[in-house]
């Protein structure tokens, strides 16, 4: 309270002098059910006069010749506002505003109705929520976290930040509540550390921090990946590439020894906290082939020692076959040229 006074006083000197009889404006900042004074002094003896003040349009208090008319003021400020009586003959016309709300900020306006001089004052009524920060689950790459802060206002901004007070994440979802703003802020975490939320106001509490927290991520992991040739089938030779225990969730390729993607729709299954991934594919063309696994954000790729696989042609039984039956219809002309040729023997012999 004392503080407030004497800030009150510095600003209204200081204005003062500034704009002499012109319109003079202060800002005051308080937090919610805080008492706050409204500073404003004139050259006159307020006891032979009279000042009037408003907040945005409402009856704040009427004093005239020394009198206030309770009658005279909104519901929202009766009994809750009062004046230095025993200042009034030296031109003090501040008040008190007691337990002051949020509904109070506004713009206020204190004149001195006989010589038409006057002062106005912002008045911004702020609350300061402690955040919180809780772990909601693990996802892929790391840790969920989520920091919330209920009632505050003006509209703050939320940041997350980690031991070192970096900030890892700002995007906050502000929503407004009444007079008031819920702000709720979630990222993914990908390094264990002790993190903590921090609400920022600029008017009022400048920054208020939650209690930190240490969130564990599961650590990335880079399993080297196999590649298997399983069997010949039709058209092709079926290979299989496989990893086990991978963390984030990984993707997997077949590349050729260009370096060119053959295959990529991999089987990605849960194991607990880590995945397997498993991709079949039949590669119709004899090359080195190798698998990669691919994380963003640990290892990026991981690759499988190169195998060589051979491909039977695809039309190979089909020549066999025409080369089979070709030479079955040369076997039966040959055979047909020798026996012609037995019977030609017997009868010139029968003739001899």
């Amino acid at each position: 309270m004392e503080l407030l006074f004497r800030v009150s006083l510095c600003l209204l000197t200081f204005i003062g002098k500034t704009f002499g009889d012109e319109i003079g404006i202060v800002k005051i900042s308080c937090k919610e059910d805080e008492d706050v004074m409204l500073s404003c002094s004139f050259e006159e003896n307020l006891r032979m006069t009279r000042f009037d003040w408003k907040k945005d349009g409402k009856d704040v208090l009427l004093c005239e010749y020394g009198e206030i008319s309770p009658s005279k003021q909104d519901g929202q400020f009766r009994e809750r506002v009062s004046h230095f009586t025993n200042q009034l003959k030296s031109g003090n016309a501040s008040i008190i505003i007691k337990k002051a709300k949020v509904s109070d900020s506004g713009n206020y306006t204190c004149l001195h109705i006989d010589s038409k001089k006057s002062w106005k004052i912002v008045l911004t009524v702020g609350t300061c929520p402690t955040p919180s920060i809780s772990i909601l689950n693990e996802v892929n790459g790391g840790t969920l976290v989520e920091c919330e802060a209920h009632g505050a206002y003006p509209k703050p901004t939320m940041e997350v930040q980690n031991s070192g007070n970096m900030t890892v994440a700002e995007a906050a979802n502000i929503t407004r509540n009444g007079n008031y703003f819920d702000a709720i802020l979630q990222v993914v975490v990908t390094k264990k550390d002790h993190y903590h939320c921090v609400v920022k106001q600029e008017d009022i509490c400048h920054q208020i921090y939650s209690k930190p927290t240490f969130v564990h991520v599961t650590p990335g992991t880079c399993p080297t990946p196999s590649i298997s040739i399983l069997n010949e089938v039709n058209g092709g030779t079926l290979v299989e590439c496989e990893a086990h225990g991978a963390y984030p969730k990984p993707t997997m390729e077949v590349q050729n020894s260009g370096n060119m993607t053959v295959a990529e729709a991999a089987n990605i299954t849960r194991n607990g906290n880590y995945f397997d991934a498993i991709l079949q594919v039949v590669v119709t063309k004899k090359d080195h082939y190798h698998c990669v696994v691919k994380q963003e954000d640990i290892c990026h790729q991981i690759y499988s020692k190169p195998t060589f696989v051979h491909v039977t042609p695809g039309n190979t039984t089909e020549e066999n076959t025409t080369e089979e039956r070709s030479g079955s219809s040369k076997g039966f002309i040959h055979g047909g040229g020798v026996g012609v040729g037995v019977v030609i023997v017997i009868a010139i012999a029968a003739l001899l």
